[in-house]
């Protein structure tokens, strides 16, 4: 695939890490699975789905089920566009010691490095410079567990990209849609709440405080 593509796959991942925090599995995996319609990175959701429903009390055969889903979907579409429109071969990502050296010697995959690497810890930088004070907010919280796992299969997708591919900045656009609703969680000093609960979180059912943990679900 080419960067052309690359933001129908950010409204792809978006849109399943929203239908994961709803708690809408089901739409999650078949949104993961016709993701790849849009580019096939869009399996890096895969994790936060998987983490998403062990959150919210899912039985494991059920994660199973949907994850398999998921992934089925994804391979069938996958393999079956390949088939359709074949890739030419300079266009697959291949682990190469010449693109490990040629990505290391670019000033501009550095440069795209520092720059997206920045943007997430633009509100926390934010909340300094305002001085903001009190309490501060847990680092991890049980209910953030999609985003988390998301943002470490970002990372890894990204740093695949250093080895395999012309790594540039568009590789590291995924790592902003996990890290930087955390990082806004992190730099905002907790609320007080109605009936005693504090915090605002990122993922869980409406209407009910997103901090509270796992909730069993048959």
């Amino acid at each position: 695939t080419i960067g052309n593509v690359d933001p129908a796959l950010l409204f792809a991942i978006a849109a399943c890490l929203v239908l994961i925090c709803a708690r809408r599995h089901l739409a999650a995996a078949l949104a993961i699975g016709f993701g790849v319609l849009a580019k096939e990175g869009v399996i890096m959701v895969l994790p936060s789905l998987a983490a998403g429903m062990w959150q919210a009390g899912r039985s494991r055969r059920a994660t199973a089920a949907y994850a398999g889903v998921a992934l089925g979907l994804w391979a069938l579409l996958w393999y079956g566009v390949m088939a359709w429109v074949p890739v030419p071969e300079h266009a697959w990502w291949r682990m190469r010691a010449d693109t490990i050296l040629g990505n290391a010697l670019r000033p501009e995959a550095w440069i795209t490095l520092v720059f997206g690497a920045a943007t997430p810890l633009l509100p926390l930088a934010c909340a300094a410079a305002a001085g903001v004070r009190g309490p501060r907010r847990p680092v991890f919280v049980p209910a953030h567990l999609p985003l988390w796992t998301g943002l470490a299969a970002a990372l890894g997708y990204y740093g695949y990209a250093w080895l395999a591919a012309w790594v540039d900045g568009r590789m590291f656009w995924p790592v902003h849609l996990f890290a930087i609703p955390l990082a806004v969680y992190l730099a905002e000093p907790p609320p007080v709440a109605a009936r005693g609960r504090s915090g605002t979180l990122l993922c869980g059912e409406r209407g009910a405080p997103l901090l509270s943990g796992r909730r069993n679900v048959p």
